[in-house]
């Protein structure tokens, strides 16, 4: 057995020298690629974002409209979360030279959540107010175009296109004579821009890091209360970070 596995072994040292020998062509194991095609992957990351929380068009009872001056001070706010994120993609490319474009489009579930309380200022025509202020967000989809350069089997790329979300906002005062309270469940269209770098491992398969920021606009609802009678319009502005990695099998 030994003096058969040392045979072998000395084979496979000479076999490819021989083969240059005698001329037999030596190929790699594979060819450096070409990113035509089409393509599926999945990816996993990481989320963070910022619900950017501003309250405007407050009237009140009072002759001051004292609360046009002291709920924006204390609800007007930055509500941060973080999270994991992972889903699909699919897309398709094409190569001309080192220049690679294209288009992708993916799903993504997102774990994204935060809230906020604070006491508004009480003053001699308004009692403190209780607030509460909360956002979360569970899933992301974007349809993107890709430019990149290629050198030999790793692409560097930029991206940018459009992004949607599932979004619910909820913000609430409370005083004594009765509660504020409004709630957005919405699917807000914003935008999505960042780049990344992508190496190709494989015949069909590749890997890659990428980037995105995410810009979901300012989604805008009112509450009002007919005790006091108070109304308040509530704006939020939902921004996202992502940084991902993902494997592609291109066909």
């Amino acid at each position: 057995m030994k003096k058969f596995l040392g045979l072998f072994g000395v084979a496979f040292v000479v076999s490819p020298a021989l083969g240059g020998d005698l001329g037999v062509p030596q190929r790699p194991l594979w060819s450096l690629p070409t990113w035509n095609g089409c393509y599926v992957g999945v990816n996993l990351g990481g989320v963070a974002g910022r619900d950017r929380d501003n309250w405007t068009g407050i009237t009140d009872n009072t002759v001051t409209n004292t609360a046009g001056t002291v709920l924006p001070a204390a609800a007007d706010a930055s509500l941060s979360g973080s999270g994991v994120i992972g889903g699909g993609q699919f897309g398709c490319i094409a190569q001309t030279g080192a220049w690679v474009w294209g288009a992708e489009g993916d799903i993504q579930y997102t774990g994204l959540s935060g809230s906020h309380s604070a006491t508004s200022v009480g003053t001699p025509t308004i009692v403190p107010g209780q607030i509460s202020e909360s956002f979360n967000s569970h899933w992301l989809s974007t349809i993107r175009g890709r430019v990149g350069y290629a050198t030999g089997p790793v692409l560097f790329y930029g991206t940018g296109g459009v992004a949607f979300a599932g979004v619910n906002f909820s913000d609430q005062v409370c005083f004594p004579a009765g509660c504020n309270a409004a709630s957005s469940s919405s699917t807000p269209v914003g935008f999505a821009v960042g780049g990344g770098i992508e190496w190709a491992f494989a015949p069909s398969w590749s890997v890659r890091a990428e980037y995105l920021w995410v810009d979901l606009g300012t989604i805008d609802f009112d509450s009002s209360n007919t005790a006091l009678p108070l109304s308040v319009t509530h704006n939020h502005h939902l921004t996202e970070n992502i940084g991902r990695l993902g494997l592609n099998v291109r066909f």
